[in-house]
C-alpha cells in the first residue's frame, strides 16, 4: 500500500503555507535547506528544530499550532445594508430605542461595518433635542466622535452652551481630539474660572496643550503653583506645560523639587511628581535647556517615590537613552516594576556585554510581563551572530539560579538558541517545584533532544504518565506529558508507539491535550502497512462526534493531521466524508481538508467569514435593504 502523497506538490504547498505564517518566516532558509535532502514531510520536525530565532516565541503545543490552521482575520462582509432601519429608529418617538440603536451602531463600527458616518445628521439630531434623555443624547455625542464625523465640529459646539456637564464633556473631548479651533476662547477663559466643572477643565487644558496654544502657559504657570487647586488638577496642569514646552519648564521644575526636599510627606512627593511631569522631550528643543532637563531627569530617577522616578526614567528614555543604560546597573532592580520596564526597554536597544549581562538580570523579574520583555531583548541581541555566544552566557546565570522565574525564561532563550548544554538538566527540571519549570523543561525537551536521547524522552513520558494511574496527579503535569508525546513523534522514535496508543482510546485520560498530543505524535510514528489497526482507530476517533458524550474536538482534529501524516489510502474517504460534513468553517474541517490536500495535493476551500455578531441588537430590516 503506497502512500497517495505526491511529495514535490507537497513540498511546493508546504513552503506556501509556511510564507504565511507570521514570525515564522525566516524559517524558509531552513526549509530551501531541507527540499535538497528528502521530502518536506519527512523532515517537518527538523524545520521545527532549525537554528532560526523567533524572538516573540512563546511555551506552545504544536499539536495546536503546526500546520498552523488558524483563520487568518478578514475584513466582515455584511449581508444586509441595517442603515436605512437605523435611520428611521432614530427618528423614532422613544427614546430608549434611540439609545440602543446607537449603541448598536457603535458595535458595528468597532465590527467594521462600513458608511456608517451617513448616520451623523440624525445623531446630531438626537445629541442636540433638549428634550431627549441626557443619556440618550450623551451616547450619541460619544457616536459622533466614535464614528470621527468631524464635519460635524461646529454642529457639536453649537450644542455646548448651557447643555448638561455629561454632554458637555462628551462634546468637548471630541472637538479637542479633532483640535477644533473656534472652542480655543471658551477653553482660555476656563483657566481664570477656578469653581469651573473639573473635567471641562481639565479638557481645556489638554485641548489648549494639543493645540500648542502659547497664550495658555501664563495662566497654567499661575495654577501650577495654586494652593487652592486640586491636586489631580495641577497634574493636568504640568502635563500640559510639558505639551507647551516653554523655555521656563526647568526652571518651574526645579523649584517644585527643592520645595519636595528630602520628605516623604505626600505634599512633597506630589511637588516632586509635578516637577518631573514638567520635562517631557519638547522642553528639551533648546539646546541650551537639555543638558540641563537631563540632569535634572536623572535627578528625579533617583528620587525615593517609585512614581517620580518611574516617570523620570521614561522622560530620560526618549530624551537620551545611553543615560538610562548608563544607569541600568541600579535600576533593572527597582522596586518598582515602571522603572525596571524602562530600563529592560533601554537595554534591548544596547547590545554591550555589560547591557546583556544586565538585562540577563530581568529574565528574573517578579512581573511576567517584564521577564518576557527580557527575554525577548536578550533574544534580538543573539540575532546578531557576534552577540549570540555573549547571550548564551548571560542565560546560562538565570537557568542554574534557584529563582525559577529565572529558569523558565532562560530555558526559553537557550532553547531558541540549541544550547543543549542544559539538555541534562532539563530532565531533572521536569520534577521542579513550579509548574512554570516543568512545563518550559518538556518544552525545551521536545526541540532540543536529538533521536539518541530518544529513549530518556520516553522514559520521562513513561513516568509523568504513571502519575495519572494514582489518584491526586496535579492537572498540569497533563501538559508536561502532552510536550513530552509531542517530541516522541518529533524524534520518530517508534518504541514510543505503545504509550501514545495507549491514550487513543476515548476515557483513557481525563485530559484531552495529552490524547490530543499522543495522537499527533503518532502521525510521524505509524506506517501503513504496518500499524493498520492503530490507524483505523484514528478514524475511528475522527468519526466520533455523535456518541454521548461525543470526542473532543481537539481529538477529532489532530486524528484528522495524524492521518494526512500518514497518507494510508484506506482513510482518504472517511476524511472526505468529514470535510463534507464540518466543512472548512470548524476545526476539525480544517484539519481534514489538510489532511486530503498532503495526501492528494487538492487545496482547501476557501474559508467565508461568518457576519459579524451585534449583542443587544434591538431591530434588524425584515429585509435585504429596509
Amino acid at each position: 500500500m503506497k502512500p497517495l502523497r505526491d511529495e514535490s506538490r507537497f513540498g511546493r504547498s508546504f513552503a506556501s503555507r509556511l510564507l504565511q505564517v507570521p514570525s515564522r518566516t525566516l524559517m524558509i532558509v531552513a526549509l530551501v535547506a531541507l527540499l535538497a535532502t528528502g521530502t518536506v514531510a519527512a523532515q517537518l520536525a527538523e524545520v521545527q528544530r532549525s537554528a532560526v530565532i523567533d524572538v516573540d516565541r512563546e511555551i506552545e503545543l504544536d499539536t495546536f499550532n503546526f500546520p498552523r490552521l488558524d483563520v487568518e482575520p478578514r475584513e466582515a462582509e455584511w449581508a444586509t445594508d441595517m442603515r436605512p432601519t437605523w435611520r428611521a429608529a432614530l427618528r423614532h418617538h422613544e427614546s430608549d430605542l434611540r439609545r440602543e440603536v446607537i449603541d448598536v451602531i457603535r458595535q458595528a463600527h468597532r465590527l467594521g461595518m462600513p458608511g456608517l458616518s451617513e448616520l451623523a445628521g440624525e445623531l446630531v439630531g438626537v445629541m442636540a433635542s433638549e428634550n431627549e434623555q441626557v443619556v440618550t443624547r450623551v451616547t450619541a455625542a460619544a457616536a459622533l466622535a466614535e464614528l470621527d464625523c468631524r464635519d460635524q465640529a461646529s454642529a457639536m459646539a453649537s450644542a455646548v452652551g448651557d447643555s448638561p456637564v455629561r454632554l458637555q464633556r462628551e462634546i468637548e473631548a471630541a472637538l479637542a481630539a479633532w483640535q477644533y479651533e473656534p472652542i480655543r476662547a471658551t477653553w482660555m477663559g476656563r483657566l481664570d474660572a477656578p469653581l469651573a466643572d473639573p473635567e471641562l477643565l481639565r479638557i481645556a487644558i489638554e485641548g489648549l496643550a494639543k493645540a500648542g496654544h502659547g497664550d495658555a502657559v501664563a495662566p497654567l504657570r499661575r495654577m501650577l503653583f495654586s494652593g487652592d487647586l486640586a491636586s489631580t488638577m495641577r497634574l493636568a496642569v504640568a502635563r500640559g506645560l510639558a505639551d507647551l514646552g516653554p523655555p521656563e519648564v526647568a526652571d518651574w521644575s526645579e523649584r517644585l523639587l527643592e520645595l519636595s526636599g528630602g520628605s516623604d510627606s505626600f505634599d512633597s512627593r506630589f511637588d516632586a511628581l509635578l516637577g518631573v511631569e514638567l520635562l517631557a522631550p519638547r522642553g528639551a528643543d533648546e539646546p541650551a535647556n537639555r543638558e540641563r532637563i537631563i540632569d535634572l531627569l536623572e535627578r528625579y530617577v533617583g528620587h525615593s517615590d517609585g512614581a517620580v522616578a518611574a516617570v523620570g526614567i521614561r522622560r530620560l528614555f526618549e530624551l537620551e537613552p545611553a543615560r538610562v543604560v548608563a544607569g541600568s546597573e541600579a535600576t533593572i532592580g527597582h522596586r518598582d516594576a515602571n522603572v525596571r520596564r524602562v530600563t529592560i526597554e533601554a537595554l534591548s536597544g544596547d547590545g554591550s556585554e555589560s547591557s546583556i549581562a544586565i538585562l540577563a538580570r530581568g529574565l528574573a523579574d517578579p512581573v511576567p510581563g517584564l521577564r518576557r520583555e527580557a527575554r525577548r531583548g536578550l533574544l534580538r541581541h543573539a540575532t546578531d551572530r557576534s552577540l549570540r555566544d555573549e547571550v548564551v552566557t548571560r542565560a546560562l546565570g538565570p537557568f542554574e539560579a534557584e529563582a525559577w522565574q529565572g529558569i523558565e525564561q532562560a530555558i526559553i532563550v537557550l532553547t531558541q538558541l540549541r544550547e543543549r548544554r542544559i539538555n541534562r538538566r532539563l530532565a531533572t527540571l521536569v520534577d521542579h517545584s513550579r509548574p512554570e519549570v516543568q512545563i518550559a523543561a518538556a518544552w525545551g525537551i521536545k526541540h532540543l533532544y536529538e533521536r539518541d536521547e530518544a529513549g530518556i524522552v520516553l522514559r520521562i513520558a513513561n513516568r509523568v504518565t504513571a502519575e495519572f494511574d494514582r489518584p491526586g496527579a496535579a492537572p498540569h503535569r497533563s501538559t508536561v506529558q502532552a510536550h513530552l508525546f509531542e517530541a516522541l513523534g518529533l524524534l520518530r522514535y517508534r518504541p514510543a508507539i505503545d504509550l501514545l496508543n495507549r491514550l487513543v482510546p476515548k476515557f483513557s485520560s481525563g485530559y484531552s491535550q495529552p490524547r490530543a498530543a499522543a495522537i499527533w505524535g503518532l502521525g510521524f510514528l505509524l506506517d501503513p502497512e504496518r500499524d493498520e489497526e492503530i490507524i483505523d482507530s484514528l478514524v475511528v476517533r475522527l468519526a466520533d462526534a455523535g456518541s454521548e458524550p461525543p470526542e473532543e474536538p481537539e481529538v477529532r482534529a489532530a486524528s484528522a493531521i495524524a492521518l494526512g501524516r500518514i497518507a494510508a489510502a484506506n482513510t482518504l474517504e472517511p476524511l472526505r466524508d468529514w470535510y463534507r460534513r464540518e466543512t472548512v468553517q470548524s476545526r476539525v474541517g480544517r484539519s481534514c481538508g489538510w489532511a486530503i490536500a498532503e495526501m492528494t495535493g487538492e487545496p482547501m476551500d476557501e474559508y467565508r467569514p461568518q457576519e459579524p455578531e451585534l449583542r443587544n441588537w434591538p431591530l434588524r430590516p425584515t429585509q435585504a435593504g429596509g
